[in-house]
């Protein structure tokens, strides 16, 4: 066919010369009068071409009908070529829906491709607390998360302090880690073409999570605390012998934006990072420079005067070097102001002073009662009842006065506010613990006791000095006898001396050793007066000479002897120690109580180094009908190094 290949023409057209089968033949040129005239041989159409003259070739133009080949000749030795063929160009719409359609087609080979390949995993640009989990399975995927989600995760915070870190768990946080493993893997799957838009726009994922939100204010309010700096007001420094007062300049200070901290945090713990969070710290402004020499002012006019205390007796005065170390200037506003104020430790020795040279102790009326009662010495069943004895009140008792020291720290602080020099002090009477009226109503001896010992041995020493401590003390209605508050500790300064003392089951010396002697002898007056045992402690060592279940250790400052005055009646203590023993008389009116004491059967004591157990049962009987039990078991143990007996 025609569009198969390229035919060669003479120049001459047919019917004007040669056969024009004979091609590359020459002619003696074309009719001039045949130029750009159609000539039709065999269904093939030809259109005249020119002639040059100048040159040795002509160029003719054939038209090959539908076919629509334009022909030229060419140069001897050349290649015919092919000329493009005229297409019709389509519509605009046709080529735009086209290019659409093409666009359509490699989207939606595209997001296939993508769904196909991250089944089940992630899609690309996945990311969980900036960690990227695209392409992962959901086992993947979890184990990244449970890190991100530990509680023992840290954020960390830049600060003025340095870098501060709190845990996740600490700040609150509560993660669900398969909810968001589940929210990972649908991210970008919402819609068809979305796993596409995964590959050039990822997605974050936050942890599916709550925070307790006590917790994170409390690790806010702890960073707060480790950051803030309150602004220094400055100080004065006045010296005492010449008055001089110089200042210390004022600094600024910072203090963190909690709400601002808080929102930071909980979004960290929500979208996990490794940046560190930046901590708002706002700076807070102190006091002026001229501020601060405004109270120095108002110190050196201040020091001008002596300070007065009046009222309570005699006028106690305070020097201008007495007043110079109690001035201060003080903060206000949390720093950003100041104002002349005091030193709290200075003030509250100035008024304590004060208060030594006005105070007077209340005293109880005089009693005087035998210092040795009935002799009570059982270890077996013992009842007691009280019995009554000759008690005589030999001088009344007198208030006391006492000053309100915290109403006069207050007057002091206000008196240098305003510029006074003079203070009136506030006091108040104390009535005596006993009066003359309530020391006639003891007439019994309610309970007694008496606990033998060797002469001559140094825990007797030791005995008979706290035996004096107490003898005379006076226990009102309502309040509490503390063998350790009274006596005090046992030093050599007060006469005490070593001798053998309990401790760990084992006996070893102790100044002040044997006074658990005086401590047992005082419990069994207490136990059978019937009055309330508040504090007692036995010996871990049995010793003969005690009452088993009945006696009661004692130790300074953690072991005491107690009891408490549960009468209408004050009670009396006598005391009375000699070279047999030590004996202790309490004398009150306890209403008619009788006590028994029924001490139950020695069992083991089956705990490794045990020794026997022992229960004491105290009944109580009141007048009215009353009958009271009070069973205490006491557990004893054996020495833990060989020797003699147990000595306390």
């Amino acid at each position: 066919m025609a569009d198969d290949f390229t035919r060669e023409f003479p120049t001459t057209p047919p019917g004007s010369g040669p056969d024009p089968d004979r091609r590359g033949r020459t002619s003696s040129g074309p009719d001039p009068d045949r130029r750009g005239r159609t000539y039709d041989d065999g269904g093939v159409r030809y259109r005249g071409g020119s002639f040059d003259p100048a040159g040795d070739e002509s160029t003719r133009s054939f038209d090959f009908g539908p076919d629509d080949f334009q022909q030229s000749r060419r140069p001897r030795g050349r290649r015919p070529q092919r000329l493009a063929p005229k297409r019709e160009r389509r519509p605009a719409w046709f080529r735009i829906g086209r290019a659409l359609a093409i666009v359509v087609v490699v989207v939606l080979a595209a997001t296939g491709i993508v769904r196909a390949a991250y089944g089940g995993k992630a899609l690309p640009g996945t990311t969980i607390g900036g960690e990227s989990v695209g392409g992962q399975d959901r086992a993947a995927i979890t184990d990244t998360v449970e890190r991100l989600a530990s509680g023992d995760r840290r954020i960390r915070m830049s600060t003025p302090r340095g870098t501060l870190q709190v845990t996740a768990g600490g700040a609150g946080l509560d993660a669900d880690v398969a909810a968001t493993v589940d929210r990972a893997l649908s991210a970008r799957r919402g819609s068809f073409f979305s796993p596409l838009i995964s590959l050039v726009h990822g997605k974050n994922v936050p942890l599916e999570a709550e925070v307790d939100s006590t917790k994170l204010k409390a690790s806010v309010k702890r960073i707060a605390q480790a950051v803030d700096k309150k602004p220094y007001a400055g100080a004065l420094n006045i010296d005492p012998q010449t008055l001089k007062v110089r200042t210390s300049t004022s600094k600024a200070g910072r203090a963190v934006d909690q709400p601002k901290l808080t929102k930071l945090l909980r979004k960290a713990l929500l979208h996990p990072t490794d940046k560190t969070i930046a901590a708002p710290v706002e700076t807070t402004q102190a006091v002026s420079d001229a501020g601060v020499q405004k109270v120095a002012t108002q110190a050196r006019a201040y020091l001008k005067s002596s300070v007065k205390f009046t009222g309570a007796g005699k006028t106690y005065t305070a020097s201008p070097s007495t007043i110079a170390p109690l001035l201060a200037l003080e903060s206000v506003n949390d720093g950003r102001a100041a104002r002349l104020g005091v030193d709290t430790a200075v003030l509250s020795k100035l008024t304590a002073r004060v208060a030594n040279a006005r105070n007077r102790t209340a005293k109880s009326a005089k009693i005087t009662a035998p210092a040795r009662g009935p002799i009570l010495d059982g270890k077996d069943e013992v009842p007691q009842s009280p019995k009554a004895a000759k008690v005589t009140v030999t001088s009344e008792g007198h208030s006391g006065l006492a000053v309100q020291v915290p109403a006069l720290n207050q007057k002091v602080r206000a008196a240098i506010k305003s510029g006074s020099h003079s203070i009136a002090v506030p006091t108040k009477t104390t009535a005596a613990p006993v009066s003359k009226t309530s020391a006639k109503k003891i007439d019994h001896v309610i309970g007694t006791f008496s606990t033998a010992y060797i002469a001559g041995q140094p825990r007797v020493t030791n005995i008979q000095h706290i035996a004096a401590a107490i003898d005379g003390t006076i226990i009102a209605p309502g309040q509490q006898f503390s063998l350790n508050g009274i006596a005090g500790e046992r030093t050599k300064a007060k006469g005490y001396v070593e001798a053998p003392f309990i401790a760990g089951n084992k006996i070893q010396p102790s100044v002040g050793g044997g006074v658990s002697q005086f401590s047992t002898t005082m419990y069994n007056a207490a136990y059978f007066a019937g009055l309330q045992i508040d504090a007692h402690q036995p010996h871990s060592l049995y010793i003969t000479r005690y009452p088993a279940g009945r006696e009661s250790t004692l130790n300074w400052p953690d072991i005491d002897m107690k009891w408490t005055n549960d009468t209408s009646t004050p009670i009396l203590i006598r005391t009375y120690a000699d070279d047999a023993g030590v004996t202790v008389t309490l004398y009150g009116d306890n209403g008619g109580r009788k006590v028994t004491a029924t001490p139950g059967d020695h069992t083991p004591n089956t705990a490794p180094g045990g020794n026997f157990d022992i229960t004491v049962t105290r009944t109580i009987r009141y007048p009215d009908g009353r009958v009271v039990k009070q069973p205490t078991t006491t557990k004893y143990y054996d020495e833990v190094t060989d020797g003699g007996p147990p000595q306390e």
